[in-house]
């Protein structure tokens, strides 16, 4: 018996050993833009596979306001490997101001999900125009949105955009929204026309994947021009994840209903046997 028992414990030790580890899809994205004398914009990545799984299909976009630029695919990324890529980007035409370029990495693992990563660097081109007042007239803020692991139909929440115009002229800021894993939105890019003295209160509705499973930050680039400025602030917020039970709830009230109807079909009857 002894040593049967510790043959049991040999081959449930080798069968753990044996087991696959659990998949870590983890990319940490670092980036450099150098804006040349030519007035063209270079943008160099590193893209660390920090996980311990390899990822395929790597290709890089980059956004600078009304500029998007793609790469081709850059191959695929095994765990510990850094893949480099360096873009150029044509910002000659850009009006001065204060910008915010976003790279979105994609890439896709062993089992054909699909993953993003973002990286945000902030870039000033050029001077302030002559006469143009400094503090920007316009004024955000998003909020935080929530997804409910525990409950299989609600896989939908809000995030609300709040634009303040507080100039004497009107706005039209373009919103681009930066969503984790999971998450997704019918426009993640749209411009809200704000008129001047106007606060316009916009609900951006989310839906959510099962796999969306804990805390997660979203990003929106927010950016407009104005007398020949351009003006971009990076807006964060936070998609909460709750694990509040919900089916034994419903389970109660709609067997409190059931019950409500049986006792007044008894009554019903009863009623109507006396009568």
């Amino acid at each position: 018996m002894k040593f049967a028992r510790r043959i049991a414990i040999l081959v449930a030790a080798i069968a753990l050993l044996a087991a696959p580890a659990t998949a870590e899809i983890r990319t940490i994205v670092t980036a450099t833009a150098s804006i040349l004398s030519t007035g063209e914009t270079t943008v160099s990545y590193d893209i660390l596979n920090a996980g311990n799984e390899e990822v395929l299909h790597v290709r890089v976009a980059t956004f600078l306001g009304l500029i998007a630029d793609r790469s081709d695919p850059l191959g695929d990324n095994a765990p510990g490997k850094t893949v480099r890529c360096t873009r150029t980007l044509d910002t000659r035409a850009l009006v001065p101001g204060h910008y915010i370029l976003a790279a979105r990495v994609n890439f896709e693992d062993r089992a054909g999900a699909t993953h993003a990563v973002h990286h945000f660097i902030p870039l000033a081109f050029g001077a302030a125009a002559p006469g143009v007042q400094t503090a920007s007239p316009l004024t955000v803020a998003v909020s935080d949105a929530e997804f409910n692991a525990k409950s299989p139909l609600n896989t939908k929440d809000d995030i609300t955009l709040i634009l303040k115009n507080t100039g004497g002229a009107p706005l039209e800021p373009v919103v681009s929204f930066f969503l984790p894993d999971g998450v997704t939105t019918a426009e993640p890019e749209k411009a809200y026309p704000v008129a001047a003295g106007e606060t316009k209160t916009v609900k951006l509705p989310l839906n959510f994947a099962p796999t969306v499973a804990r805390d997660l930050p979203y990003r929106a680039v927010v950016w407009y021009e104005a007398q020949g400025r351009h003006d971009a602030r990076l807006l964060e917020g936070t998609i909460r994840v709750t694990q509040k039970p919900v089916l034994f709830k419903a389970f109660l009230i709609g067997a409190g209903a059931v019950l409500v109807i049986v006792v007044a079909s008894v009554v019903v009857i009863r009623r109507r046997k006396q009568a």
